[in-house]
């Protein structure tokens, strides 16, 4: 197999969304718990 000669190279951007909620599952008095909404992005740059 021959290797391809090539200065390609690959982007690759990317974006996502993190509901997360915590709480102590009712194992105690008060159940106080909270939710997080979180944003996440990022870029990844692939080359040879």
């Amino acid at each position: 197999m021959k290797e391809i000669d090539s200065s390609f190279s690959f982007l690759a951007v990317y974006g996502g969304y993190r509901l997360e909620h915590d709480s102590n599952g009712d194992t105690s008095r008060p159940n106080r718990g909270w939710e997080g909404h979180w944003a996440v992005a990022g870029v990844s740059y692939y080359f040879s």
